[in-house]
């Protein structure tokens, strides 16, 4: 095509566009209603659409939120699950309850009438269908709890390895500055225990009762119950009979009987050397406390990843100072009370712990008793762990201990760095 002809269709098409504007314009001159209409039409499917495309845009920024920096230890890396697999830990305590949970879509509470009665049994399988009023026996603290406040810290050369992970977690799905008390109805099991609590790096106290469809068959007893198990006559040996090792090990039968007479009247613990009144974190095998019927909780997929159980009784004049420890810990108490005050592990450069062991995970805080000191610079928690209750503990955090009496307890640490929850390696 030469320049003659370019030029004449150039021309050709314009006088065609302005025909066919010029008729364009008299067409709406003449149906000014139907335009009106037609207009009123689309402005409304334009803003339906922007509607639906921003609510979309705000899923799509979360999930990338959630996969942002991690600072992820080479060792122990930490995998975070799309957020849409489950509610985060706000979503859980800002839901409101339902009327009706049993037309959920997988198949919903067990009992039809659970939903009205919290007490009502609760199969596993619907715990993410659950209001805070039928999962927690404090769900009104729960509501009213705020959430933790980390702190910034810039990453320092000398901090638990963890610690990061730990940041990236709870900014991830916060946790709140109470330990949530699960109702005894609820029935937990390994994965569902993992997905609600584990995973989050969120310590939870549950009852006995609730892991009884796992084969958990651990009771509680009172001192009176637990004298019966271990008769013991004090004329036949009288003063204080120092008869525990301090930090000690036994694979043999143990006796408490004199433990029992020790702890009975709230007596004060004694030291002699290497040998204590009643046992202080004694690494027990189950044949040593058989009487007790002592078993790690199934809530990991092999068992052999617990330590050995730790044994641990005391009354009111004794306790552990704030520290924490390596592992995820699962405290189990036998009988009496004792008052944990926990920090959570995103405390660790305010409590500026002095660290021991072979990754320095063993942590003593800057404060020996948070009862005693100020701690206005820290989240802290205290909750009272009762007979037949479990209290766990994610690796890390602190925690101080105070015995309300005589008490009996039995933990487990899971084995390794390589075991704690919030990693999903087991």
């Amino acid at each position: 095509m030469d320049d003659d002809e370019s030029k004449y269709h150039r021309q050709s098409a314009g006088t065609m566009s302005k025909r066919y504007s010029s008729m364009a314009f008299v067409w709406a001159r003449k149906n000014e209603k139907r335009v009106m209409l037609l207009s009123l039409f689309l402005l409304t499917v334009l803003w339906v659409s922007s509607s639906r495309n921003s609510s979309s845009s705000i899923v799509v920024d979360f999930q990338e939120s959630s996969n942002e920096e991690q600072f992820i230890d080479d060792e122990a890396p930490i995998n975070f699950d799309s957020p849409d697999e489950e509610p985060s830990q706000r979503d859980l305590y800002d839901s409101k309850p339902t009327d009706d949970l049993s037309s959920s879509d997988d198949g919903g509470v067990a009992d039809p009438d659970a939903a009205e009665d919290p007490h009502a049994q609760v199969e596993p399988k619907d715990l993410d269908d659950l209001t805070p009023e039928q999962l927690y026996e404090n769900y009104e603290e729960m509501e009213s709890c705020p959430f933790l406040k980390i702190p910034k810290v810039a990453k320092k050369k000398k901090e638990w390895w963890q610690l990061r992970n730990y940041y990236t977690a709870y900014s991830t799905n916060p946790v709140k500055t109470c330990v949530p008390v699960l109702r005894k109805n609820i029935r937990l099991t390994m994965e569902n225990f993992r997905l609600k609590f584990r995973r989050h790096g969120q310590p939870v106290v549950f009852d006995f009762e609730s892991l009884r469809d796992t084969g958990f068959t651990t009771q509680a007893f009172t001192i009176a119950q637990l004298q019966e198990k271990y008769p013991y006559n004090s004329s036949d040996a009288p003063g204080i009979v120092q008869a525990y090792q301090a930090n000690g090990r036994r694979d043999d039968e143990l006796d408490l009987g004199p433990a029992l007479v020790s702890i009975m009247n709230d007596g004060a613990l004694s030291k002699k050397k290497n040998t204590r009144n009643f046992p202080r974190n004694m690494k027990v095998k189950e044949e040593a406390i058989h009487e007790l019927g002592i078993q790690p909780p199934p809530l990991i997929p092999d068992i052999s990843k617990y330590q050995t159980p730790s044994l641990w009784m005391g009354t009111s004049s004794s306790g552990t100072r704030f520290h924490h420890d390596c592992c995820d810990n699962f405290v189990m108490m036998i009988t009496g009370t004792k008052r944990f005050t926990l920090a959570p592990t995103t405390d660790w450069h305010p409590l500026k712990p002095q660290c021991i062991g072979k990754r320095s995970s063993l942590c003593w805080a800057n404060i020996e008793d948070p009862g005693k000191a100020d701690t206005s610079h820290i989240n802290k928690i205290i909750i009272d762990v009762k007979p037949g209750q479990i209290l766990y503990m994610p690796a890390g955090w602190f925690h101080h201990i105070e015995n309300l009496g005589p008490t009996v307890m039995v933990n487990v640490w899971t084995k390794s760095s390589q075991t704690i929850g919030l990693n999903k390696v087991y």
